[in-house]
This record gives structure tokens, sequence and C-alpha cells, in this order.
């Protein structure tokens, strides 16, 4: 049977006050009127009175201190009436009995007992003042009318002043108690507000609420119902039947209360719930309750659930001291679930965060796109509670079809056909669609198709989405409540967008690795033909070399008569074949050399670009005074020296001047500069020439590169000699370059480091 649960009362009522002064007031009384017997009566009766009254001052102070230290009992509270009467009966016995003066202390005890105990108090005292009476009267042995006419009279003035006094102190006790109980329903309700507020786990906040409010009243059967701000349906965090907690999604005939109570934002109070529900419209069905209390939840404008307490077994369980007390915890208990809503808001949405973050840091790692899938639903678990997921990939050619990457239970047989029918089914409709699904019963909706008997409650799929293409889709699942919501949806469409995102860079990296493969292999083949290009460059330049010499030493003896007369005619002929062997013997020789441009240990020396610049312009001045060209140096003396190989520089000179004077027209100038950079000489070629276009300077350095054939055709050379001077100076660790502007010459640069070069660049 439920029964209201009282409040402890403290070990002194507020009541001893007054008991005191009552106290003190009888014994002020009883010192007035012994003196007053004293002067009637004589000396005779003052040692009896005095007796009594130190007995009667003894046996006060000490309850009096009793119930101080030890509270109030019920022997003691015995010892008191009996003691207190049987002192007054001596006394008015040792003072002429009913005829007695200290008659009024009857009166002043039945005003003690009713202060003290209220109405029962007071028809205890009556009682035993009259059952004093009659030992009085018995006492004087005496059944004249007078002492009959005096105990009547005396009885009536006990019964009198019982009523009165009976009524006022239970009004005064009935006071002091409501002021006991309300100050201690503040002092509990201000400990609840303490207790509550200090929970921030919404379980454990739940479960604080009722055990604060079992203090107060009692919660065997008690429940806290939530609003849903999503969905703007209830739901049953906490639900205890008979003392024990159980699990529930919805409860019909208490949601419909529930329902009133939030709809109405008041209190809601059923003493006897069958007809007082129908009063209210909530009639139609067998409610289990007799009796039902809620109370809402309000923080602000805002109605966030219900706290229910409920009795099976009697109705009128509960009052409306009761109610007030629930709201005034629901209050509470609103700010405190709001608090924790907010605590959980945040700690979820820096548990979305980190999560998010671990996701990119995961799928951002090269890998195969099924291995990026695996790893989602670790992810996920921390942030979105599910009992089922699967994982597909998208395929579109040269089948279309959903490849099943990861699931959770299915057996070999279950996969194989989750995997073939999976286009038909929910994850064909996420992928086409390229939208979230997210049914909170899928025992309702169409779309869902398990091939398991038992289906998962809810559901919530997103769309692996990358640019305009569906990759695939996740899709997750739960057994019980409460279904996804939607941030839960949100959250997981944030996963998938980052996880189409890994998928399409995984599949990426797989593209550019297989072509880095194919481009390695073809690198490797590459450099094989050329090496083998190399080898057979150099052994048909040194196969030509050797007989070249030879035409060349025979031709020259011919020229010199040596082996007899010549026509001019024959000699003009043989000169024209001495100039192309020494021309195919210089294209040897320059082949030879940029095959092998680097530089040995052993021709690299300290070396003067001054003095090689000047060489160079020797050699030059029978090519240039042939063709009418001006050569001018404008080389200081005070150069450093260069480490480098001096045959190789020479070379490169030769080359730049040989072009320069080669496309200078006649009359023009070249001149050789030589100045010093800070960490290297820098050397200009410039000519007055016909020059070389824009779109042609890129590739003047090429090997066999003629920016128009017809001037190689009208000039002369095969195009190698800028390329053999760009491969020397950049063996040399300098670099070489052109400025140019078509029809106003050219300039070649190129720079050597005063630095020594290594034995071997």
């Amino acid at each position: 049977m439920q029964q209201k649960k009282p409040l402890p009362r403290r070990a002194a009522g507020a009541v001893v006050p007054l008991e005191a002064k009552v106290s003190f007031l009888t014994l002020a009384v009883m010192t007035v009127l012994g003196a007053v017997g004293v002067l009637l009566g004589g000396r005779g009766v003052v040692i009896p009175l005095v007796t009594i009254l130190a007995v009667g001052l003894v046996l006060n102070l000490t309850i009096f201190w009793l119930e101080r230290r030890r509270g109030p009992s019920r022997a003691r509270e015995w010892i008191a009436h009996l003691g207190n009467l049987a002192l007054i009966t001596a006394g008015l016995h040792f003072s002429w009995g009913l005829s007695s003066p200290y008659f009024p202390l009857y009166l002043i005890y039945i005003v003690t007992g009713a202060v003290q105990y209220g109405r029962r108090g007071a028809i205890r005292c009556v009682a035993l003042s009259v059952a004093s009476l009659l030992v009085l009267l018995a006492l004087g042995r005496s059944l004249a009318l007078e002492p009959l006419v005096r105990l009547a009279v005396n009885v009536g003035l006990l019964l009198l002043t019982g009523i009165v006094a009976g009524v006022l102190g239970q009004r005064h006790i009935d006071t002091v108690r409501a002021a006991e109980r309300r100050a201690e329903e503040l002092a509990v309700l201000n400990e609840v507000g303490r207790a509550i507020n200090a929970r921030l786990e919404m379980n454990h906040l739940l479960e604080e609420i009722r055990r604060q409010t079992g203090r107060l009243m009692d919660v065997s059967n008690f429940y806290v119902a939530l609003l849903d701000e999503e969905t703007d349906q209830l739901v049953f965090p906490l639900f205890y039947r008979n003392g024990r907690r159980e699990e529930v999604s919805s409860q019909r005939h208490d949601e419909r209360f529930a329902e009133h109570v939030v709809r109405t934002r008041k209190p809601l109070l059923l003493g006897c719930v069958r007809e007082e529900a129908a009063r209210l419209g909530l009639e139609g069905f067998d409610h289990p309750c007799r009796s039902w209390l809620g109370v809402p939840m309000i923080i602000g404008e805002k109605v966030v659930g219900v706290i229910t307490v409920q009795s099976y077994d009697r109705p009128n369980v509960f009052d409306n001291g009761d109610a007030k007390i629930l709201q005034a915890i629901a209050s509470q208990a609103a700010t405190a679930l709001e608090n924790a809503r907010l605590y959980q808001e945040t700690r979820r949405q820096a548990e979305t965060f980190r999560v998010l973050a671990e996701v990119s840091r995961r799928l951002t790692r090269p890998t195969v796109p099924e291995d990026v899938l695996v790893q989602l639903p670790d992810l996920l678990k921390p942030v979105i509670s599910f009992d089922s997921y699967g994982l597909y990939l998208y395929q579109a050619r040269p089948v279309e079809r959903l490849y099943l990457i990861a699931t959770l239970g299915l057996t070999p047989e279950e996969h194989k056909i989750a995997e073939q029918t999976a286009l038909e089914r929910h994850p064909g409709w996420v992928v086409r669609n390229r939208r979230t699904l997210r049914v909170e019963d899928t025992r309702a909706d169409d779309r869902i198709h398990y091939i398991r008997p038992r289906s998962p409650r809810s559901v919530l799929y997103a769309p692996l989405r990358y640019e305009d293409r569906c990759l695939g889709a996740i899709g997750l699942g739960r057994f019980v409540s409460p279904p996804f919501s939607e941030a839960d949806e949100r959250l997981l469409q944030a996963v998938a967008d980052q996880a189409a995102v890994a998928v399409e860079n995984a599949r990426l990296y797989q593209q550019l690795k297989e072509r880095a493969e194919q481009l390695h292999q073809a690198y490797e083949e590459l450099q094989a033909l050329n090496r083998r290009r190399a080898e057979f460059v150099q052994d048909v330049s040194h196969d030509l070399r050797t007989p070249l010499t030879f035409i060349k030493s025979y031709v020259e003896l011919v020229l010199q008569g040596e082996l007899g007369s010549l026509t001019e005619q024959q000699r003009e002929s043989l000169k024209i074949v001495l100039d192309k062997t020494r021309l195919l013997t210089q294209m040897a020789e320059d082949i030879i050399m940029l095959e092998h441009p680097q530089l040995g240990p052993e021709t690299l020396m300290p070396a003067s670009l001054p003095d090689l610049a000047r060489a160079a312009l020797q050699g030059a001045e029978a090519a240039a005074k042939n063709a009418c060209i001006t050569l001018r140096a404008e080389i200081p003396d005070d150069l450093p020296r260069v480490w480098a190989d001096p045959r190789r520089l020479m070379q490169v000179f030769d080359n730049l001047l040989s072009n320069a004077i080669k496309y200078s027209p006649q009359g023009g100038t070249v001149t050789v500069s030589i100045k010093d950079i800070g960490n290297a000489l820098q050397v200009a070629v410039r000519d007055e020439g016909i020059g070389i276009p824009k779109e042609a300077q890129a590739h003047i350095f090429e090997r066999f590169y003629q920016v128009d054939p017809s001037r190689s055709r009208r000039f002369g050379g095969v195009g190698l000699g800028l390329a053999i001077v760009k491969e020397m100076i950049e063996a040399h660790g300098g670099k070489a370059w052109v400025e140019s502007e078509a029809g106003r010459g050219s300039t070649f640069y190129f720079t050597v480091p005063k630095r020594e070069v290594g034995r071997e660049v």
C-alpha cells in the first residue's frame, strides 16, 4: 500500500518555549496560592505545601531538561501527567480537599496539556482531573449534598476549560507543525536543488531527481517524460514501477496524461483516475493507476517534460500540497535538465569535432577505398550509437552494382544476397537519389527491405557524394529507441562527404600509383634505349673519326703536291673535300663531347678567363677579317681566376664567337666583356646580327635545334655549338642564357663560379 512519506521531525519542537512559559506560570500560581493558604490555614500546612512545591519544581525541571536533551518520550509524557496530577491532588488534600483554594491548579494543568498536546492532551488532562476530584471526594469520606454539588460544579468547570483549551491548543499545534513542515520542505527543496544541479550527466541527473523527490514523497511508481523538440513527442528516459526501473518507449495511457500536462502547462492531480479522466475527456481506456499526479517542467517559456508519481493501489493518495512540492522540484529539475542538455550538447559538439578531425586525419592517408570505408564504424561509435551498419561502394561500369564492403552480423550467404539485391533495396534508393534516408519506424516505410527477418526499428543512410557523382552509401540501424535524430543525420552526412573525398582520393592515388609504375617502367626502357643510343653514337663517332683523319691527311698531302701536280680545278675540289672532312671531324668531336660533358679531376685547374677570352679573340681574327667583322674586348685586368677546364672553356668561347661572326652583317662588331658579379665571373658575347625570335630563345640551347633551317644551309652548322656551350658551362657549375631581339643582335651570357668546383661535378 502506497502512503505519504512523512517529513522528519526535529528532536525539540517549536512548542517548547510556550510549554516552558505555562510551566513557570504554574509554579508562580502555586507559590501565590501556597502563600494564601498559609495565611488562611496557619502554619500547619506550610511543610506539606513546601514539600509538594519543591517536588513539583524538581519533577517539571527534570522532564523539561530530558526533553531538551533526548527529545519527546511517551514514558516521560505520562510521568509528567500523572506526577503533576498526584502533586495537585496531594496539595488539595492537605488544604481542605474540594474546598481548597488551590483548585485553579487543575485549570492550569488542563491548559498545559492542551498547549502541549492539543485536543488529545486536553481530553486526557480533563479525564485525569475528574479522577483526581473523585479521589479527593473519597478521601473526604463525606456524601453530603454540599461536597457533591461542589464536585459537580468543579467537573463542569474542568470540562469547559478542557473544551476551550483543547480547541485553542490544537490550533496552535497545527500552526506550529505547518510552519515546521514548510520550513522542512524549504530546507529539503534547497538541498534537492543543490543535489540536482550538481549533476550534469543526463542519466545520473534523472536518477538524482527521483532520489531527491523520494525524500518528500513515495516514488515507488515514478517516471520522467521529456519532450523531444525534433519529433514533438514524449520519450520516457526514466520509468519506475513498484520500485524497479523499466525500459519503455511509450506508455499509451500515461502519455495522454503527460501530453495534457504539457499542453496546459499546469499540474494534473487525479485523485480517482477513472472518474476524473472522464471529466477531462481522457476516458475510453482502462488505466491501471488509481491515483496520478504529474507536473510540468518549464524553463523560460518552454515545457521540457513532465515529472509523475502514481499509485496503483489506492485513490486520493496525493493532495495539493504534494502537487506544490513536486512542482517546486520540477522547476529546479527543469533548470538542471537544461544545464545537462547544454552540457551534453557541448560535449557532443566537441566529440563531433574530434571525430570529424580524426576521420579527416585517417581518411587522408593514401590507401585503397575499401580500407577507407572499413574504418568508419569505429570512428562513428563514440558519437552515434547503432546496432548494425552497412558500407557500400557503387560501380557504374561495366555492370552497375553496389559492393557491400563491410557489414555487421551477416552470414556469408546473407552478405552475398544483400550485395546482389542492394540496388533494388534502400541502399540503391540512396545512391540513385543522392539523398539521406532517415526512417524512424521501418515497419511503416515501404522503401526499407531487409533480407533478415528481424530488421532495425530505425535506420539512417547517407550517400557518399563527390561533386555530381555518388560513390556509394553508408547505413546505420537501431533495434531499440530512440530513433536517429536530425543531428545524427547531419553528422553522418558530414562524415560521408569526407569519406567520399577520401574514396576519390584513394582511387586517384591508385590510378597515379599505377601510372607512376607505368611511367617508371617506360623511363627505365627509355634509359636503356638512351644508353644504347649513346653507345651507338660514341661507337659511330669513334669509327668515323679514324677514316676521316686518314682522308684529311691524304687530301692535305695531295694539295701539297706530294703525289703529283694538280690542276686548279682539282685543287679547288680537294679544298672543298678538306673543308667538309674537317666539318665532319669537328661534328664527331662535338658529339663525343656532348655524350661526356662531365669534367674530369685531372682537367680542372686555376684558369684565367681574361686570358682565355683574349686567346679566343685572337684565334677568331682571321674569320672575322674575312667577314669584315670587328672584334672588341672589354676585359678588366684584375679579375680573379676560376677553377675550370681551360680546354672546355676555350671551346665555349670559340663556339660563341663563331656564331657571333657567322650571323653578324659585314661591318658589324662582336664584343666580348667580362665582369665580376660577386660569387662568379660573367661573360657576355654581343653581336649586331639578325637576332633570335622570342619563341625560339627557350630552345636555342637544345641539341640540333635550328631557328631557321634555311640559315643552316646558308651559314652551315648542325645545331650542336650552343648545346655544347650550355652543357660545358653547367658542368662547371654556372649557367648560360641569351638576350636578343629580332633584327637588333644577340647577347649570349654565361657565368663561371669563383669557388672551387668539386673534382667531379
